[in-house]
């Protein structure tokens, strides 16, 4: 007679599918009727509550694909509304008309790119830190707040230049693509220690210590991409 297998939630298809919708309510209808405050908050609650039950109930990897899920869908449907309603998706940000013309800007002329090290190292470097110590301190509340805006930011972007006829490739920032996955990686273990209730610093490296160099490596070759990769970007694809 074979035993039977526990539940596990993070294996239940729809636990996805339950993700996917959430992901869609926290997205949509607030992009929609421009709420700025109300958009990553709505995303970073939801993004928490999902992240934290992967983490107590599953492997680190497993937490990480549901993270991933959100994160892809997340930035797929800010993208798209961008692309479609560009001027309606500008309410979502503080000065959201100005973030997007310099964007074009960036594109088209090769000055310095928004939200990116040469253009705001004040900025990119408190998106990180908000990331790495907000998960942490927080167990994932806080870093999931940082890492949903810096999505919305990277869709909104890239959903600004398609709605200008730039091409998929040349809209697709890569250099932040690298980047937020690190975030990603970083925020799934880092928000482990204060939901499973162990602190210890050496468990959390031996135990995941070659998804945290990935993550971080990624994180960190992101940023040094931005250095130079968008000026590149921009003299191939938009001068």
């Amino acid at each position: 007679m074979q035993t039977e297998r526990p539940y596990n939630l993070v294996q239940d298809p729809l636990f996805y599918v339950t993700l996917l919708f959430f992901a869609l309510v926290t997205t949509v209808p607030p992009a929609l009727i421009g709420q700025p405050t109300f958009l990553p908050v709505a995303q970073a609650i939801s993004l928490t509550v999902f992240a934290a039950m992967a983490i107590r109930r599953g492997s680190p990897r497993q937490a990480l694909v549901v993270v991933a899920i959100w994160l892809v869908a997340q930035f797929v449907l800010m993208m798209a509304l961008t692309w479609l309603l560009p001027t309606r998706l500008d309410l979502v940000f503080a000065n959201g008309f100005n973030l997007r013309t310099a964007t074009l800007q960036w594109f088209y002329t090769g000055q310095d790119l928004p939200r990116t090290l040469p253009g705001n190292p004040g900025a990119t470097l408190m998106e990180g830190a908000g990331v790495l110590l907000g998960s942490l301190a927080t167990g994932g509340l806080i870093g999931a707040f940082f890492l949903v805006r810096a999505v919305n930011f990277a869709a909104f972007g890239m959903g600004g230049l398609l709605a200008e006829g730039a091409s998929l490739l040349a809209a697709l920032p890569i250099w932040t693509l690298i980047k937020l996955a690190g975030y990603a990686g970083l925020f799934t273990l880092l928000s482990r220690p204060l939901l499973i209730k162990d602190f210890s610093a050496t468990t959390l490296f031996n135990q995941n210590r070659r998804l945290l160099l990935i993550s971080a490596g990624l994180m960190i070759g992101g940023l040094l991409l931005e250095l130079f990769l968008p000026g590149l970007w921009s003299a191939w694809f938009g001068q």
